[in-house]
Order: C-alpha cells, then structure tokens, then sequence
C-alpha cells in the first residue's frame, strides 16, 4: 500500500463458469467467477477491512445499499422493501416496481470511471495509485473440465471472486439513485430495484418512467447496460384487487415486461404479497431434503443429524423469514408440517406421535416460536444499532412520557398505526408486539448472544401445547 502498486505476479485469474438458471447452452446464464492467488487474496483482505471501515466511518455509502456490509443482509433488504411497499398501500397507493439488471455488471466495469470515482470518497494520492495498479494489466484465463485457456489482458471489469470486487462495485454503482432524485431506490450490490407509489396505474407508470429516464442517463455515462429482457416490473396491491394491474413501463423505448411474480435476493415477491409461491418453493425442497434424510437417520448420530437438519431444513425455512412470515397461516401452515416432521425423524419417533412431545423432549422450539424467535432477534438488533440504520429508523421506543412512563421504563417499543389488515401484515408491526410481549428483564440484556439464548428459554416455557 506505501509503495501505491500490487504485485504482478497476483495478477492473474482463472475463471470457472457457473451456472445460474435458464438454458445450459446459453453463455449468458453462466456466472464467471475469478479464482485468484491465495497471497492476493489475503492482501486483499487486508485492505478491505481498512476500506470498509474509512467507508462507513465517513459515511460515504448509500444507506439503501445492503450488499456486502456489516450488519446488512438479504434479509434486512427484503424486510425493508416490503415495510416500505406495505405502508404505501395501507395508506390508499398502488406501488410500481422496477427490478432492474445489469449486463455483465462486474465484467464491464470501466477502470477509468471507477478511478475517477474514487476521487469522491477522500483517499490519500498514494492508496488511489494502488487501486490503479490493482486493476491494470490483470489476465485472466478460463478453466472448463480441467481444460485451460490460455491467458488473455482484462481491459475492463471487477474480478468476480476477489474479496475487493463486491465492495469496488458498490463504491462504482454508488452515485446512482442520487441520479433519481425522489425515487424509492434501494440495491445489494448490482441487485437493484426502483419503485413508486401513486392512486392510479398511470400515476405509477408516469413516475417510474421519469426515474428510468434517468437511470438509463447514469447507465450510458457509467458505461454499463441494462439487460432489458432480464428487467421485470411488477405493480403490488392489496389482495382485494382480484383483476392483475397493467402498467405501462419502459426505458429508452423499449418495453419492460411486467409479472405477476419477481425472485428477489431469493425471495419470491408476488402481486399481492401473499407468499404463497414462496412457501411451495420451500415446500418443495424441504419435503425433497427430508426424503434423504429419513432413511439415513438411522446411521447417523443425534449430533450429525442436527447438523444436517439445521444445514438441509433450517437453512431453507429461516431463510429470510422475517419478512414473508407475515403470511396468512393457511399459506404457512404446510411448513409447520414439515418443520414438525423434521424433528420426528431427528428424535426417531413415528410420524403419528404427537409433535409436542417431540418438542418437549428435544427441548426446541415450535414453529411459531422459531418464527418469533427471528423476529424478535431483529427488533432487538434494531434497537442496539446493530443493524441497518434505515430499520432502526423504523423501531422507536416508547418515550416515557405520561400514561406511557411504566411501558416506556419496561422497555416497550410503539406498535405503528396502521389502517388496514394489509399493513397489519408487516414484520415491524409483529415483531414489536412479540418483543413488547418479552419480561423486561430480558429486553435490559445488553449481550446480544446472551439475549438470544435467553429469549429462546422465555418462549421454551411459555409454549403453548395444542396436545389434546
């Protein structure tokens, strides 16, 4: 870093095309990831935890910007965008969103741009030089079926892979919802989504269409391409508007195509928030997950089974599930089942026998509480800063003043108002009615593993058992 120059020898890449969905013989589904050497990849570490932390001590990211940032996640995106999408329509509004992608976004990243960009965030002269030198003059190669291709000059893009590509990328894509000035905009990495609400389709399709204008406008002076036929919109209403709403969308005269249904950050999102698409898709893996297990339990120890369990099952149904266990219980119920299920077959006992004393005896939490759990981890990671400032925005404490001096000293949270059932159906409005519901001696714990293991025996021994 003194020196302002990376070595050359570390220069060199060797790509592996994996695949992400849609046709095999398409190149353009495959992702190309960079296997760099691993002494760059330690130096590199080294030097993204320094940039991070100039980055976040100045402020200088975006605060919508949730890729590759502590206390930042998928989830705390999906759970931000859906509380600011039910809002809207909880007061009257239909809300337009446009999903936006990238071509080939880390592959055409213009060096010269990034360069002069980096100009913005207050370096010293010498740490600009280093990330100069750090991108030119890199090669890269291709490794399919340990068949390499010989090496090629990189002119453009970010390597995919490195441990300084996602956080060059945010810093390069930075500056653009100040291009939308009074867009909703938010965005994890080259994932972005710009939405507007508004009484009418046409309002909606009106203001997206302004917005796009100027994204298209940042698009052509950041040298990057929108991929039109990957772009989506999609309009989200109230689920008492049973005939599908058509807006009007498009960017430099080309029309996007709008769907009743868009993934993302692997979150199914449909029309009417109704999650129901989700849920199957889970069901689906987990019912195929247990399909496996079942029959291998029996060779497996408690421990090794747990592991596999919490690796197959639990990864897939608290993925997250703050955000879409809003969802109507008849939506939710069929992973109840499943959840259930999973812990018969690690206690070994038979499908008919009754889950709560499954639970009693493997000392785990029901399904509701493995919900409340997440959402109560979140409100309590909102209210000690330990998550994305926007969410702890949304948290407020209840002040003591007046009738609310003893909730206020208990340590309570204010329930928002909201107007409809709809908005009632917001992982805010339930989390703080759960945390709000906690003995206030466990919402004082300071130590967030302390209260995580501690919350977790408060709902152990208020569960309710439905045996009758």
């Amino acid at each position: 870093m003194v020196s302002g120059t990376f070595p050359e020898a570390w220069k060199q890449a060797r790509v592996t095309p994996i695949f992400k969905s849609g046709a095999t013989d398409q190149l353009n589904n495959y992702r190309p990831i960079s296997i760099v050497p691993v002494l760059s990849k330690i130096l590199e570490k080294a030097v993204a935890t320094q940039l991070m932390e100039h980055l976040e001590s100045n402020t200088h990211l975006h605060p919508l910007q949730f890729g590759f940032r502590a206390k930042y996640s998928t989830e705390s995106a999906n759970c931000f965008l859906l509380e600011q999408i039910k809002s809207y329509i909880d007061k009257g509004n239909l809300v337009g969103a446009v999903f936006l992608d990238l071509k080939k976004a880390f592959d055409t990243v213009n060096h010269s741009i990034l360069i002069s960009k980096l100009d913005n965030y207050n370096f010293a002269e010498k740490t600009v030089a280093w990330f100069k030198s750090y991108l030119s003059n890199r090669e890269q190669c291709v490794a399919i079926n340990n068949v390499k291709s010989s090496f090629l000059k990189t002119k453009t893009g970010i390597p995919q892979g490195s441990v300084l590509g996602p956080i060059l990328f945010s810093m390069f894509i930075n500056d653009l919802p100040d291009s939308c000035q009074g867009a909703d905009f938010q965005m994890y990495a080259d994932d972005a989504v710009i939405y507007a609400h508004g009484k009418t389709a046409a309002a909606v399709s009106h203001k997206l269409n302004e917005h796009l204008v100027a994204v298209a406008l940042w698009l052509d002076r950041s040298c990057l391409t929108l991929n039109v036929n990957k772009t989506v919109s999609i309009c989200f209403s109230s689920g008492r508007r049973s005939t599908p709403i058509a807006l009007n969308i498009n960017i430099n005269n080309q029309p996007i195509n709008q769907v009743t249904e868009v993934k993302y950050l692997g979150l199914m999102l449909d029309a009417h928030l109704k999650f129901d698409k989700h849920v199957k898709k889970i069901s689906k893996i987990v019912r195929l997950n247990l399909f496996t297990f079942r029959p291998i339990r029996d060779c497996l120890t408690f421990e090794a089974a747990n592991i596999y369990l919490h690796s197959m099952i639990f990864s897939h149904l608290g993925y997250c599930v703050t955000a879409w266990s809003q969802a109507s219980l008849s939506v939710i119920k069929p992973l109840e089942r499943l959840y259930n299920r999973a812990l018969k077959i690690l206690g070994k006992r038979p499908m008919r026998s009754h889950h709560c004393d499954v639970l009693r005896d493997l000392n785990m939490l029901s399904f509701d509480n493995y919900i409340a759990s997440s959402n109560i981890n979140l409100i309590y990671k909102c209210l000690h800063g330990q998550a994305p400032q926007v969410l702890c925005d949304l948290v407020q404490p209840m002040q003591a003043v007046g009738r609310s001096t003893r909730r206020a000293a208990a340590g309570n949270c204010r329930v928002p108002h909201c107007k409809t059932s709809f908005g009632q159906s917001s992982f805010l409005i339930k989390g703080v009615n759960i945390w709000n519901s906690l003995s206030t001696e466990l919402k004082a714990i300071h130590s967030h593993g302390q209260f995580r293991s501690k919350m977790k025996e408060f709902l152990k021994d208020n569960q309710v058992c439905s045996h009758i």
